[in-house]
């Protein structure tokens, strides 16, 4: 899926954004992305499986504030609008609990990117979790 720049500009939440659009046989959608926001998301786009399209238009580090997607076969639609919130956070709250154990997620990420069915994503799931 490519992204494609159009002339819309639209300011969200504070932030200059520019709408996008995209689509593929089964969705048609838009998303309005600001170049403007002061964090490099790209490591989280990358685990969603997106950072090729962003980076085809430029924008491994841009934030998505507002997204719509539409289905080709249903009609449904969804919409994300993205609220960004300014706070201090604590390091406490990063550390790592007593028995934790870091886990990588991107397999799992990835397949419920490609349409998996839940119970497979599910089972995925369960296979991460560690037994007692």
């Amino acid at each position: 899926t490519k992204l494609s720049a159009t002339t819309s500009a639209s300011t969200i939440s504070g932030y200059k954004c520019t709408k996008y659009t995209a689509s593929d046989a089964n969705h048609s959608g838009s998303v309005w992305i600001s170049n403007d926001f002061p964090s490099d998301l790209s490591g989280i786009w990358s685990a969603l499986n997106i950072e090729p399209a962003l980076n085809s238009a430029g924008l491994s580090k841009g934030m998505i504030l507002k997204a719509v997607s539409k289905s080709t076969k249903t009609g449904e639609s969804t919409t994300m609008n993205i609220v960004p919130k300014k706070q201090v956070v604590e390091d406490k709250n990063f550390e790592l609990p007593s028995g934790g154990q870091i886990m990588d997620i991107t397999p799992l990420l990835t397949q419920m990117m490609q349409n998996q069915k839940p119970e497979e994503v599910q089972k995925m799931l369960m296979q991460m979790i560690p037994k007692k």
